[in-house]
């Protein structure tokens, strides 16, 4: 028997939740979007302005911090903000929605001026870097290093050159500092024995040597005043960017840096400029230019960027024998370490050409160190209208279980497994010609398949005593799949679980071994991802009764001036009661909305609001609340459809949105 419940219970769970304004829609950050610092010397504040990748503008985030210029920003494995403030000597932190939070390791920073860069270890400390002011670090303004709570470590006195430890970064062995002291050089220091280390390069061509980005590969970018200089992994200069750009600027200044996460391209603005560019890394096109109003560009950081220490590198040389190389991902000792080995056939074939093969892992924090979903996050659901580029889900094509376990047709998408740290991982080999550095071609540039090796040691926190805590019963913990996108195309998500291939190490004695296991193969790139799906609910699927909107009401009328409300029952055929585990991730249920026309409109939510559907334990009902701000007033019948891997099949009504009830 089906309960009725009336709509002013139902309202009541508005009540119950919280205090929602209908005016207002919570944005969060998305991988690609653009960050810029920029300075305030008036009666104003500091503003870090926020770009969606494509440009458009989201809001400007106020540091707070007034007479002064917001300078160096880095992203924590949660998805928050740290913006240096120069004058101010202070770091202020901000949440993943762009919520200010407050200041961050107040106190510590030696000088008065020169906050100037911030970076992330992955254990989440942080390190700032300080610039001091002019004639104050004669002798040095070091490196401050702080926990993941603020709470301050140790200092590091690495030598200057011009301007202390102006620019910094850390690279992947965890321990060395690159930096740069608006000078001509870059500079590094190690801080597991407290010494200085010789200069990775010295000689550069520009004026003063600013922001620094360790690239994947072992090499180096700086913004070196008048362009963009890229040096390899021995420190020379292999490439310049931008020179032809600011060619005719009365002088240029390029003093910001970040690393796109499409792995391609880099992001660097003008001091004394307005400007701020995308810049591709192979051909040094310009893909990009975000135009300020505010005359300076103190900062930019791209939210997911790629980093030296979210990621690692093994790079091939040319050999006519076959040859492996092997990576671990996180720490050697680390119980959740994994390992890649990969063996090439031969990379000198006909001989005299020759491949380089690249092989990168790269992290992706996930919901579980984050604590939030949506788009950006690996959540494990690709958000509607969302692209690969943006959502690190929709990397996974979906898949279909076979009649019974679901009912035919009906698919589901793999989840990141976070395998270290909470961070999903995924890899990527790239082969290119010696001779050019453009994508190796098989049997021009080589005759026989790259071979893939790939391992992982089994979690404890999968396996021991259950599985991932972080994921209750109802999660795939102990089948990890990897999906493989081989061939040429970068563009379709991965077609192919290739899980045959790998090998599951119950110790750690299998890390660090070769060949382990045999992999995907490529011709020329290969993008493959750990993941698993969700398992088939047990039983019988629940059966849904929509409660708000209600299906016999076509189309069910909201009002422009009040939330949505969505809800519903789970009902269980036996029981007759809704399950109120149903929603304990990794299962979800999530709601799209299109127009007559069969366009897709965005979902939103009021300020305030879950933005999943929540289980209510009194009324035992699940609800959302959605804003009705995309939807039009004109009588447009809309669509609603509401999906979940716990229902036979989407539930799909109709409604309008009114200006009022007459």
């Amino acid at each position: 028997m089906k309960r009725f419940i009336q709509m002013g219970l139902l309202l009541a769970i508005v009540l119950l939740t919280a205090s929602v304004s209908r005016s207002q829609v919570i944005q969060t950050f998305q991988t690609g979007d653009v960050f810029i610092s920029t300075g305030c010397f008036g009666e104003c504040d500091a503003q870090v302005l926020w770009y969606r990748a494509n440009g458009t503008f989201v809001r400007s985030l106020d540091t707070g911090q007034s007479n002064t210029d917001a300078v160096g920003m880095a992203f924590d494995a949660s998805g928050n903000l740290y913006v240096t403030i120069f004058q101010g000597s202070n770091v202020v932190k901000f949440d993943h929605t762009g919520t200010l939070v407050g200041t961050f390791g107040s106190g510590e920073f030696s000088y008065s001026y020169g906050v100037e860069s911030i970076r992330f270890d992955l254990a989440g400390n942080a390190y700032v870097g300080q610039a001091g002011f002019e004639g104050v670090c004669s002798d040095s303004c070091p490196v401050l290093k702080f926990d993941p709570l603020g709470n301050f470590l140790a200092s590091y006195f690495a030598a200057p050159e011009n301007r202390g430890t102006d620019w910094i970064d850390i690279a992947p062995d965890q321990k060395t500092l690159f930096y740069t002291s608006e000078g001509t050089h870059v500079k590094r220091f190690d801080t597991s024995t407290n010494t200085q280390l010789a200069d990775f390069a010295s000689g550069l061509p520009g004026t003063y040597a600013y922001a620094i980005r360790i690239l994947p590969d072992g090499g180096v970018l700086v913004a070196d005043s008048d362009r963009v200089v890229r040096l390899d992994s021995s420190g020379n200069v292999i490439r310049t960017y931008l020179a032809s750009t600011l060619e005719e600027v009365a002088t240029p200044q390029l003093f910001a840096l970040s690393l796109d996460p499409d792995g391609k391209s880099f992001w660097t603005g003008d001091l004394n400029g307005t400007d701020v560019w995308k810049v591709d890394l192979a051909t040094g096109t310009l893909e990009q230019t975000i135009s300020i109003s505010d005359p300076t560009v103190d900062g930019v950081v791209i939210f997911h960027e790629i980093t030296a220490t979210n990621s690692v590198n093994l790079v091939f040389s040319p050999s006519a024998t076959p040859e492996t190389q092997i990576a671990t991902i996180g720490k050697p000792n680390d119980p959740s370490a994994q390992s890649l080995a990969l063996t090439l056939s031969s990379v000198a074939d006909p001989p005299g050409m020759g491949i380089n093969v690249s092989v990168s892992f790269f992290y992706e924090p996930t919901d579980v160190s984050t604590g939030t979903q949506g788009n950006g996050i690996a959540d494990g659901d690709c958000e509607s209208g969302a692209t690969e580029a943006t959502d690190f889900d929709c990397r996974l094509t979906p898949f279909t279980y076979p009649a019974p376990l679901l009912p035919a047709g009906d698919a589901l998408v793999p989840h990141i497994i976070p395998s270290h740290n909470d961070l999903g991982v995924w890899v990527r080999v790239i082969a290119t010609r010696v001779s050019d550095g453009q994508p190796a071609v098989a049997g021009v540039d080589y005759g026989f398949n790259v071979d893939w090796f790939y391992a992982w040691n089994s979690n404890p926190r999968l396996t021991n005593p259950t599985p991932n805590p972080a994921y209750l019963p109802g999660w795939n913990n102990l089948n990890p799949q990897m999906y493989d996108r081989p061939g040429e195309n970068v563009d379709p998500a991965f077609v192919a679980n290739i899980s045959t291939f790998t090998k599951d190490c119950a110790t750690m004695s299998c890390v660090g071994s070769a060949d382990p296991g045999k992999g995907g193969r490529t011709k020329t790139l290969n993008d493959i991802v750990i993941a698993a799906p969700p398992n088939p609910p047990s039983g019988g699927l629940d059966t849904v009764e929509l409660l708000v909107p209600e299906q016999r009401r076509a189309p069910f009328q909201y009002l422009k001036s009040l939330p949505m409300l969505v809800s519903f029952e789970l009902e269980n055929e036996k029981k007759e009661k809704s399950d109120p585990t149903a929603l304990t991730p990794p299962h979800s249920v999530n709601v799209s909305t299109v127009d007559q026309k069969g366009n897709p409109i965005d979902v939103q939510y009021p300020a305030g609001a879950p933005t999943t559907f929540t289980y209510n334990p009194v009324l035992n009902v699940y609800f959302i609340l959605l804003s009705p701000a995309p939807y039009k007033t004109d009588g447009t019948v809309y669509t609603m459809q509401i999906n979940s891997d716990l229902f036979p099949q989407p539930v799909v009504v109709k409604f309008v949105v009114k200006k009022s009830l007459f």
